[in-house]
């Protein structure tokens, strides 16, 4: 009985009460350094981000979406590429006079990149070399720590709970 009432009571704070679905979480704003950048940057599971309300006036040359592992520096041309959704195919860039106003972009990582990996996520000119936007994720408040190199990253509350793990959970 106990257990119960203890699993359904940490189920009810690990999901949506809507559509069983796990809720974002908010990583913070993204600041504009240039050419209007705006949105709220979101982890929704460990292969995935999500940009909130993103703005950017397409004007950049040669943008890409880059990160840098933890604790590396963010220098030119080091970063690791992410490809933007809808972006340019060849490269995976954003597409040059592309205009966004307050839109969702939903991020899947590269194939053998998880959210842990991620230090700094950036939207980075490499011809000139500048951030037009720069965030760092906190690994203390967003991550478990791995028990080894190899092991799988884990999103501190949700762990064994997180429905990317589990299609469904029956509690008796």
């Amino acid at each position: 009985m106990y257990w119960s009432v203890f699993v359904t009571v940490l189920l009810a704070f690990s999901f949506k009460a809507t559509n069983g679905q796990v809720k974002d979480i908010l990583i913070g704003t993204l600041p504009n350094f240039q050419h209007g950048i705006e949105g709220q940057l979101y982890l929704r599971d460990t292969k995935t981000l999500v940009i909130e309300n993103f703005s950017y006036d397409g004007l950049g040359v040669d943008t890409f979406l880059y990160y840098f592992k933890p604790g590396q520096q963010a220098v030119h041309g080091q970063g690791i590429v992410i490809p933007v959704p809808g972006g340019n195919p060849a490269d995976g860039s954003f597409v040059r006079g592309r205009r966004y106003s307050r839109e969702q972009l939903v991020i899947d990582l590269p194939e053998g990149t998880d959210a842990c990996d991620i230090g700094e996520l950036t939207i980075w000119c490499r011809p000139f070399g500048t951030y037009f936007s720069s965030i760092t994720l906190n690994h203390d408040i967003l991550f478990e720590e791995r028990a080894g190199p190899d092991e799988e990253c884990l999103i501190k509350g949700r762990g064994w709970l997180d429905p990317q793990r589990f299609s469904s959970i029956v509690v008796s």
